[in-house]
């Protein structure tokens, strides 16, 4: 007679948690011998910010785009094991001051925090800082920064992994201003608003004279905010009566360069920033009401001052 069948023994009872019949010698025997094993059970949550039902994301926005509207996210790790997405709107002035929301939170683990345009926006428009606050929206205890950036349109600033930025590091907004003609016997003038600073690529103008006869001298100042002047550049030649001078400034140029007999001047600007309530102006000892400024463009870089 042959022998009798070989009874296989029962595969243990798998833990909670495991499928039934799926046991250690089974994973091998699928996916081979492997060096590294992986705790699959009470495993810790893959986040390293634990907040509490007193805290809240508090943002302080500064933006110059008119119409701007910022989609804020935050994903949450609950105690019971459920991950749930948070997302609020945020639609602040555009008049570049900075605007404080507080968004409350639950007791969770903090997964993630982003935040992203509605529209086109242009990097150096929109700076957000975001921090995990415990207290109200006027007073409160700041814990943890997550998010300090300027932001544009192909998106912005996440948590984590994003970089901790100062308003007024690397690159700012690049801003042409064109003014056209002034009015007779105007200056050329570019004021700071109290929430910026700005350095002064480069200017251009021409000054057309009118038939009073003087010697018209153009010269360009920057000024601090209580009009104190940190740099003058006083041209030569003079202009006369019913004349043309151009002129024309960029930032580190070197060596001033002139062309007296063609009456169009190159001159260097130096590194010098203006400050909230710095200006420009660009003027001439002894101009005359009729005289014009035409042709007039400055074009600046300028950061959020905070």
């Amino acid at each position: 007679m042959g022998a009798p069948p070989t009874t296989l023994p029962a595969p243990p009872a798998a833990p909670p948690g495991e499928m039934a019949g799926f046991t250690e010698a089974l994973e091998r025997q699928l996916v081979g011998a492997r060096a590294v094993e992986f705790v699959t059970r009470h495993v810790q949550p893959p986040a390293a910010l634990y907040v509490t039902a007193d805290d809240g994301l508090y943002c302080l926005v500064s933006n110059v785009q008119a119409g701007l509207v910022l989609n804020l996210t935050a994903t949450t790790l609950l105690p019971d094991g459920r991950v749930q997405a948070n997302s609020w709107q945020m639609a602040p002035p555009s008049n570049g001051t900075q605007t404080p929301y507080l968004f409350p939170l639950t007791e969770s683990f903090l997964l993630n925090v982003s935040v992203m345009p509605a529209g086109s926006v242009r990097y150096g428009q929109v700076w957000i800082f975001c921090t995990i606050r415990r207290g109200g929206l006027a007073s409160g205890v700041n814990l943890q920064t997550v998010l300090s950036d300027y932001l544009d349109a192909y998106g912005g600033p996440t948590w984590p992994g994003s970089r901790i930025r100062h308003a007024t590091e690397e690159r700012g907004l690049v801003i042409q201003t064109l003014y056209g003609a002034l009015p007779s016997g105007q200056a050329v003038t570019l004021t700071m608003p109290v929430w910026a600073r700005a350095l002064v690529r480069s200017v251009f103008c021409q000054l057309n004279t009118s038939a009073t006869v003087a010697s018209r001298q153009v010269y360009l100042d920057l000024l601090d905010a209580a009009g104190n002047r940190m740099y003058r550049d006083m041209t030569e030649p003079t202009v006369a009566a019913s004349s043309t001078g151009a002129y024309s400034w960029g930032l580190k140029l070197g060596t001033a360069q002139s062309a007296p007999a063609l009456n169009y001047l190159v001159r260097s600007l130096p590194e010098v920033f203006l400050m909230p309530g710095g200006q420009l102006l660009v003027s001439a000892a002894n101009l005359q009401a009729t005289d014009g400024f035409v042709n007039v463009q400055v074009d600046y870089e300028q950061w959020f001052h905070f």
